[in-house]
């Protein structure tokens, strides 16, 4: 947006996308529909469908957010409802867009779990854009959990108790 707000300094018609890309980055905190296709496609699985659970996969970023994405499958026995995973009360959505940021997982639509691997979240520069994304979230109602990756790679159900300790200290919703 920036660089079409200078370069319409010069060529004024490129404000015009300018304005365009700003609008559609401005966040209210409200979940909107995922960009993706294969989240219309989920909607009509079901549990009787071989292989649904590849369908979520598919829609994991690492290798983390499978491995996270199959312990909560395992331990909540979560099954395919209306293109989510649900079982009782536990509702869980992945890659869910939060303008400007999208989440790895939402749970009840309130709990947001990132999945952070040491590579790309561990230098300071990191960090602190994380905590400026976990304060935006927070601003909204939001509680946000990170688990790093090396915890979901090598004790998924620790993974899973954070999860369960989260959703239980969940303060209530706001009217």
């Amino acid at each position: 947006a920036l660089v079409l707000g200078l370069m319409g300094l010069v060529f004024p018609l490129l404000f015009i996308p300018a304005v365009l890309v700003l609008l559609s980055i401005g966040g209210d905190g409200k979940p909107v529909a995922r960009e993706r296709s294969s989240a219309e496609s989920r909607k009509h699985l079901t549990a009787a469908a071989p292989n649904w659970k590849s369908h979520w996969l598919s829609e994991c970023e690492s290798p983390a957010e499978e491995a996270f994405l199959n312990a909560a499958i395992d331990a909540f026995e979560l099954i395919p409802d209306q293109g989510n995973l649900r079982k009782g009360d536990v509702a869980l959505k992945l890659q869910v867009l939060i303008r400007p940021y999208r989440v790895d997982f939402m749970v009840n639509d309130r709990l947001i779990v990132e999945v952070d691997g040491e590579a790309y979240h561990s230098a300071p520069e990191a960090v602190a854009r994380d905590s400026e994304r976990d304060a935006y979230l927070v601003s909204f109602g939001y509680t946000v959990l990170r688990i790093p990756a090396k915890v979901v790679f090598r004790q998924p159900s620790e993974a899973v108790r954070r999860v369960r300790i989260s959703l239980a200290n969940l303060p209530p919703p706001i009217p």
